[in-house]
């Protein structure tokens, strides 16, 4: 099978299994950057992407810059080598290609960026900002200190806090984000 036509495949079988949008948008980038390091190199051919070629695509996107002209994060790389890796492990499974030849292929894991993240101070601006109107001050306090995203916010029922729980109560998020469920898809 060409490349090209396996990305589609595995694009369209991403689709049936209901990624997220936001998800799915993530895999169409990262296998557009394997499309092009594959026309660059000349690999047309999916059984051509061995894992020597999945060692280049590696270095290939530690030398890339993104549109802004900043190197890719070493998540960003990361994420698109194992994206390419799983449709390769399917694309076996699926007998497109003859072999699993990433099979003992690694990929470094990135790791972990520390978060931007308002401290007390500017929790307490924000706040002191918006005291007049009584929405938006109850939005940045929920946000701030219970965890909760925005989306799990705007989907919030009053069935879902139950004060009568441990010392300050629980909130029990069951909707939110995309497809009306929490990111991990799983209520917490």
């Amino acid at each position: 099978v060409k490349m090209a036509d396996l990305v589609k495949q595995y694009t369209e079988r991403c689709q049936n299994r209901g990624l997220a949008p936001k998800t799915l948008a993530k895999y169409k980038a990262d296998l557009a950057k394997l499309l092009e390091f594959c026309a660059e190199s000349g690999i047309t051919r999916a059984d051509k992407f061995d894992e020597a070629a999945f060692d280049r695509f590696g270095g290939w996107l530690r030398e890339r810059s993104h549109k802004q002209g900043v190197a890719f994060a070493p998540k960003t790389v990361y994420t698109a080598m194992t994206i390419a890796k799983q449709m390769m492990k399917w694309a076996w499974k699926q007998k497109l290609v003859p072999g699993y030849q990433l099979a003992t292929a690694q990929v470094a894991s990135a790791k972990p960026r520390p978060q931007a993240c308002f401290t007390t101070e500017q929790i307490e601006t924000l706040l002191a900002a918006c005291k007049s109107d009584l929405v938006t001050y109850s939005a940045i306090a929920v946000l701030a200190y219970t965890g909760l995203r925005v989306g799990e916010l705007i989907q919030l029922r009053w069935d879902n806090v139950m004060l009568d729980i441990g010392d300050h109560g629980v909130i029990h998020v069951r909707h939110g984000g995309s497809s009306d469920l929490p990111k991990d898809r799983e209520a917490r």
